[in-house]
């Protein structure tokens, strides 16, 4: 049975409405990640709600479902993981290890525009923490080299405005 897949602005919501076999888990894959390349989405959430039991091969299909869309270049959460179901997959050594998990599907939903529609903020964060680190780090090398040439008396130590006159007086030509 095909599982419905929504498109909500630049995500796609999968629900799963019933068990599946083995053969409706590899087409729902097939065409998640199909539909991820056609409408660019950058996120996919795979809502489990309705599902009794995640055995291995479930597990495993939502793992490979996962790594295909971060292929792709979007990322998945899966939703509506039952308590007595997560007890149970641990019970059994099933995990969903690296793949984002979220209660219900308003927390999917709002995991997945965080991390999505943030990303630009993110790298320009890092971007400014590494541009933050780097100045540390010279200025901590600065601050080395100035103590260094204070204690062997070959640094003389101009005020800025002594260096002003004397830029000045250069570019005037006396």
């Amino acid at each position: 049975m095909p599982v419905p897949i929504l498109k909500q602005g630049h995500l796609l919501i999968a629900t799963l409405q019933t068990e599946l076999t083995d053969r409706d888990w590899f087409d729902f894959q097939m065409e998640v990640t199909k539909l991820v390349g056609v409408h660019r989405a950058r996120g996919v959430i795979l809502d489990v709600t309705v599902l009794d039991v995640l055995d291995s091969f479930a597990t495993k299909s939502l793992k490979n479902i996962a790594e295909m869309v971060r292929l792709r270049g979007a990322r998945a959460v899966v939703v509506g993981i039952h308590p007595d179901v997560a007890f149970t997959m641990v019970q059994l050594g099933l995990t969903l290890h690296g793949i984002d998990t979220a209660i219900d599907l308003e927390h999917g939903l709002n995991l997945l525009n965080l991390r999505t529609s943030s990303s630009t903020a993110r790298i320009e964060t890092w971007i400014f923490e590494q541009r933050a680190d780097s100045y540390s780090d010279c200025h901590f090398r600065n601050r080395q080299k100035h103590r260094h040439l204070c204690q062997t008396g070959a640094y003389h130590i101009f005020n800025r405005r002594s260096i002003t006159q004397a830029r000045r007086a250069d570019s005037r030509g006396g």
